[in-house]
């Protein structure tokens, strides 16, 4: 067993690893691609790096992750990307559930990173601990009432939040 907390670590998209209210980039002139937030690539590197196994569960369409995170060059980083489409949506916990099992993961070693209530709420339902983005599109006071185990207001601090759990 790994001398870490977690295991799995599940992000949000959209607010959590790239957002549409930085400036766009073109992909040819018809798909705007929503940047990444300083830091995001070296961040998912280095957890990578130290054997932390990402996914994402997203309201996006599975098939705009995985066009995003191959236009972004961090595909690679990602063991499962769950889109909005199917069964389940968040907040709905069976998004986590599902993910956890594919896997093959306990809650216990899981650790979701989001911006909004929604995915606060989702990892309270599914039992797992969380982290909130105070950058993104929620902010401290109001995701501070679903207990997070820390506060990040850059992705960089994942790392440091990661170390002191």
């Amino acid at each position: 067993m790994k001398n870490r907390a977690y295991d799995l670590i599940v992000f949000d998209w959209n607010g959590t690893l790239s957002t549409a209210h930085l400036p766009l980039t073109h992909y040819g002139d018809v798909n705007p691609v929503p940047a990444l937030y300083t830091g995001v690539k070296s961040t998912l590197k280095a957890l990578h790096d130290q054997g932390y196994i990402m996914a994402i569960a997203s309201a996006a369409s599975k098939s705009k992750l995985q066009f995003e995170t191959s236009y972004h060059e961090i595909d690679r980083y990602f063991a499962h990307l769950q889109g909005g489409e199917g069964a389940y949506c968040k907040p709905d916990p069976e998004v986590l559930f599902h993910i956890m099992a594919k896997l093959g993961i306990e809650p216990s070693r899981t650790l979701m990173v989001g911006d909004t209530e929604s995915d606060m709420d989702m990892a309270c339902k599914a039992s797992i601990d969380k982290v909130a983005v105070t950058y993104g599109l929620g902010g401290r006071a109001q995701l501070a009432s679903y207990n997070p185990i820390g506060f990040i207001d850059s992705i960089i601090g994942l790392l440091a939040c990661l170390q002191s759990n």
